[in-house]
């Protein structure tokens, strides 16, 4: 009689968790988390740069580090077995931006692959006007073959793979006594500290309050806006927008609008009005469609200033508008350009371009 009891009840336990297992990723599972931690080995440079006196240096060039955060989203997206969100916490002294997004196998018994993002800003006191920038990091994540376990996805040591991890702390603080700083650089993930007892990520899905379409049906516009500066430049961040522009065209049921050369067309328009041409030819100004979301990048910080001598360096930041209310959201989509530094410029530019269309993502849906 025990034993048929006990049977039950395990028969009732498991059918409990592969209910919970397989309602993952359901219409209205909207609520996400996520547990990271990492270990890696990190070039580690360290100075002490006193207010009188040499400054004082320290390498550290296998460091480990675990990589470590959480994420908790209540209001994630959902497109069949896709999935992605945002977590926004800003307050006076601190900007911390989590993304993620990845896709859920057909049976929902493995999570396919994670992409999770962080870009983490702390200051050194809450009024910005006068704080420096004490601590900046920057994470790129991304996890495939993630099973489910007891009604949540966990790492599995032999199965799940970390294929790609981007890391970068640069940490600067100011004491009476001088300045200290350090930044720490990724160099591989820590492998012997990976075994059968590891979980480097867990995370699952919970019913959510927030109904979201899975439908996307959003008109975004690419407006890209620099410097008046040499044709080369202007002509390489119309570039960079077009490319920008060839991402968003790959998702399905968004439309992309042109304007790129709004000028050119409001030329156009402003012509067409004047009476000046035949009125069969005219360009009506009315039929121009209102874009819902305005993806806006912008050239900043020019040095040296003077327009006729070659860039050192500049700042790339994208913010997003919201058109209908006429929001902005700036999330630190920065991308800092040193010239002296050409080598990874290309691979800089694909990886900013890929993580604005990531965050755009989640503005498509109502």
């Amino acid at each position: 009689m025990k034993s048929t009891i006990k049977l039950f009840f395990i028969t009732i336990i498991l059918l409990f968790f592969n209910k919970i297992s397989n309602a993952q990723i359901e219409e209205h599972y909207h609520s996400f988390w996520a547990i990271i931690a990492i270990p890696v080995i990190v070039d580690h440079q360290e100075a002490y740069q006193p207010n009188k006196g040499d400054k004082k240096e320290k390498h550290i060039p296998d460091k480990p580090i675990y990589i470590s955060f959480h994420i908790k989203v209540e209001d994630m997206n959902v497109n069949e077995n896709n999935f992605s969100g945002i977590s926004i916490e800003k307050s006076a002294g601190h900007d911390d931006i989590k993304t993620f997004h990845g896709e859920v196998s057909e049976d929902k018994q493995m999570i396919k692959y994670i992409e999770i993002t962080r870009d983490y800003i702390l200051y050194s006191i809450p009024d910005r006007k006068r704080a420096y920038i004490e601590n900046k990091t920057t994470v790129s994540i991304r996890i495939e073959d993630i099973p489910v376990s007891l009604g949540q996805y966990k790492y599995k040591y032999g199965l799940s793979k970390i294929t790609s991890v981007k890391y970068k702390e640069e940490y600067t603080i100011k004491r009476y006594g001088g300045t200290k700083t350090h930044t720490d650089s990724f160099v591989k993930v820590d492998e012997e500290k990976i075994n059968k007892y590891s979980s480097c990520i867990s995370m699952g899905f919970k019913p959510g309050n927030v109904k979201i379409s899975n439908k996307i049906n959003k008109k975004v516009a690419v407006i890209v806006q620099h410097n008046k500066n040499k044709d080369e430049w202007g002509g390489i961040m119309k570039g960079i927008g077009a490319l920008m522009i060839s991402d968003f065209m790959k998702i399905p049921d968004l439309m992309v609008l042109e304007r790129m050369n709004i000028k050119e067309l409001k030329g156009e328009i402003d012509l067409s009005q004047s009476g000046l041409v035949n009125p069969e030819t005219v360009v009506r100004g009315d039929r121009m469609m209102t874009p819902d979301i305005e993806v806006i990048v912008t050239q900043e910080n020019r040095i040296p200033a003077e327009m006729d001598l070659m860039f050192e360096s500049f700042t790339v930041r994208t913010k997003i508008r919201i058109v209908e209310t006429g929001q902005i959201i700036d999330a630190n989509l920065v991308l800092n350009i040193n010239m002296k530094k050409m080598k990874l410029f290309w691979e800089d530019w694909s990886e900013y371009i890929r993580k604005v269309v990531s965050f755009t993502k989640n503005f498509l849906y109502e």
